[in-house]
């Protein structure tokens, strides 16, 4: 079984680890009737198409947008056939570094961060990466607050898959911490059991 977009975003968690604290919205209905939307003025969206005929196009991010902006450009996304991913407000301007990190079976770990303000899609879509790490296990980079992610990470027992994730200046997530990761995907060795289709 693959998973969607949105099920991925929900492995973190699973893990008991900091990811963000959202809500799958698949109509105009859902997303004006949704008590997680009610409660909030401002949030970070993500989308993905739910149909294989547009899986392939790149689908839109908003960072941060408030509720009358969200509500405005929600039908055309929706008619785009796009689900959102809404999310509380996480402002790409607070980030200190993102990248990510990648544990193998040796329970090596390789690194790769862009640093300062943005969102990690400076580093998985746009390839920016301004350090590089390998780390083996007991090995640690000069970065403390790199070093905090990594072990998080490790936590997991999960090898052999990718971490996606963001570290700010101010706590957020689920969790209120300020290491957060996004998602977490195959490697694409298939050993892990969690991951095989």
């Amino acid at each position: 079984m693959t998973r969607d977009k949105y099920e991925k975003i929900q492995l973190p968690r699973r893990f008991g680890i900091n990811a963000e604290n959202s809500v799958l919205v698949k109509n105009m209905r859902e997303l004006k009737r949704h008590a997680f939307v009610k409660d909030r003025d401002s949030f970070s969206v993500r989308t993905y198409y739910h149909s294989s005929v547009s899986k392939f196009k790149k689908a839109p991010h908003l960072v941060t947008t408030g509720k009358k902006r969200l509500f405005k450009r929600a039908p055309r996304l929706f008619r785009d056939g796009l689900w959102l991913i809404v999310a509380d407000k996480v402002d790409a301007k607070d980030c200190e570094f993102r990248g990510t990190i990648w544990i193998n079976e040796n329970d090596e770990a390789t690194v790769e961060i862009a640093t300062g303000p943005g969102t990690v899609r400076t580093v998985t879509n746009d390839g920016v990466i301004d350090e590089r790490y390998l780390l083996i296990t007991g090995q640690y980079s000069p970065n403390i607050k790199l070093n905090e992610c990594v072990s998080k990470c490790r936590s997991t027992e999960l090898r052999n898959v990718i971490f996606e994730f963001s570290y700010y200046g101010v706590p957020v997530g689920w969790k209120n911490e300020r290491f957060i990761c996004w998602e977490i995907t195959d490697d694409g060795s298939h050993k892990c059991r969690f991951f095989k289709k």
